[in-house]
């Protein structure tokens, strides 16, 4: 979200847009900020999958009794955080590689 603020900004910041960005470092900035959010999304998904791993013992049973006793929670939320942090990691990815081929104010061009 704060690339997408940085880079609308810096080719939209009234009411047309213009040729080319306000600052010369934009896609510099634009870069820096995917760095630091590709930094972020790696630690959050190994935090998730070192909670994964250590909630490895956890008892199994019916929906039922672990429902009473609140096992598999931390495992579920775990694993949760896993995949969601994968999703979030390959967005990113995805958002580097637009900011990598395509030139900052393209509007109209």
């Amino acid at each position: 979200m704060v690339g997408y603020a940085v880079t609308s900004h810096g080719c939209f910041p009234r009411s047309l847009p213009l040729t080319s960005p306000i600052f010369t470092g934009l896609r510099t900035a634009a870069f820096m900020i995917t760095i630091v959010a590709t930094i972020v999304a790696v630690a959050a998904g190994l935090t998730a999958l070192v909670s994964w791993r250590r909630t490895k013992s956890e008892m199994s049973g019916t929906e039922h009794a672990l429902l009473e006793v609140g096992e598999g929670r931390t495992r579920f939320m775990a694993l949760s955080g896993v995949l969601v942090s994968a999703l979030f990691l390959l967005a990113i990815v995805m958002s580097f590689l637009s900011i990598a081929v395509v030139p900052p104010c393209t509007y109209g061009a």
